[in-house]
């Protein structure tokens, strides 16, 4: 496991637009279930209680699974992660990297984990994103609302630039 000492870069994106909508729509949601009739009509094998709490439960690991993303560059090696927990977690040695480079992605892309016709994208808000090329062909998206920093970070860490033509 690694050590602060040994980032490079460490940051980590807050999503207030998906935070607001977990709380917003799970306080519906418990609504909803608080004003139902006993026996509950859908959920005639739990009981109203039970509900609330599934239905609690259920937000609050919306907000822990993606409510944030945390880029890492460190000596060795990019990773990336989703939600307060650090799972799910992806990595890749800086030696496989062969490029890296500032763009955006599209409303249309969306936010969370995606494949898109332009490869993998790692998004919690927002459309500033840093393309990484691995040393296969293939590229992938982070998300992040700080690219210039981590940019500098890859570069700092042997990383090359990708030519403008290829954003």
């Amino acid at each position: 496991m690694s050590t602060t000492n040994e980032y490079r870069y460490r940051h980590r994106q807050i999503s207030r637009f998906g935070l607001a909508l977990s709380l917003v729509s799970g306080l519906l949601g418990i609504g909803y279930i608080a004003r139902l009739p006993e026996p509950l009509p859908v959920w005639w094998w739990v009981d109203k209680p039970t509900a609330l709490a599934l239905a609690a439960l259920f937000c609050g690991l919306g907000v822990l699974v993606f409510g944030s993303m945390t880029i890492t560059v460190e000596r060795d090696r990019l990773r990336w992660s989703m939600g307060w927990l650090g799972f799910p977690q992806w990595q890749r040695p800086l030696g496989q990297l062969s490029g890296v480079a500032a763009t955006r992605s599209t409303w249309l892309e969306g936010w969370g984990i995606r494949y898109t016709a332009r490869g993998w994208l790692y998004n919690v808000e927002g459309c500033d994103a840093v393309r990484v090329d691995d040393a296969s062909g293939r590229s992938f998206r982070l998300g992040t609302n700080d690219p210039t920093g981590l940019l500098r970070a890859l570069e700092a860490a042997g990383v090359k630039a990708a030519p403008r033509s290829q954003v």
